[in-house]
């Protein structure tokens, strides 16, 4: 499902900028006033760590630079308890094909894995795609319900491509919330 027309200019993101595109504590803080920076896995994603977190679990960091990713940048906030964390993600690649083929990709993988245990103690118990807002290029939006180490975990994210990037929003929480709104003002 995809509302958005290529019809933003063309844009090359570059290495350096990565760190900017993505959300800062006070961005997030405005939709989720109580969230903190999480310390560990954020900031710079070469295609070894970004393989490791894909839906397959057979990629590799040279399946990764193969399909054109160069590399990316992450950061993370969550509640003090853990029940509510927002991310947010940027990945840049060597053209605009291979960012938007890695965005079909990203949902390919979702409906692909669905109720398959993509890791020890995570598995896709059911994924939606759902009309996504008008924002970027290519924009997509899903939900999802997971079972991670025996607890349900409820995911919404917003994934759009502007030029060779691709960012994604996304809202991860232990019980069902219309978190729709906040999610789209986030991104």
């Amino acid at each position: 499902i995809d509302n958005t027309p290529d019809n933003t200019p063309s844009l090359v993101v570059t290495r350096d900028m990565l760190p900017q595109i993505v959300l800062s504590l006070e961005n997030v803080n405005r939709e989720f006033p109580d969230l903190k920076k999480d310390a560990e896995g954020v900031g710079d994603q070469d295609n070894v760590s970004a393989a490791s977190i894909t839906k397959d679990p057979t990629d590799t960091a040279k399946d990764l630079e193969a399909s054109g990713r160069v590399h990316g940048y992450n950061s993370a906030y969550s509640s003090e308890d853990l029940s509510l964390t927002v991310v947010s993600s940027v990945d840049m690649f060597e053209t605009s094909d291979s960012a938007k083929s890695f965005l079909a990709r990203h949902i390919a993988d979702y409906n692909e894995f669905e109720g398959v245990e993509i890791s020890e103690g995570l598995l896709i118990k059911e994924f939606k795609e759902i009309a996504p807002p008008t924002i970027g290029t290519d924009t997509r939006r899903g939900q999802y319900i997971a079972i991670a180490l025996g607890f349900d975990v409820y995911g919404n994210f917003i994934i759009w491509r502007r030029g060779n990037a691709v960012a994604m929003v996304s809202v991860v929480s232990f019980e069902e919330l219309n978190l729709y709104e906040s999610l789209k003002q986030l991104s």
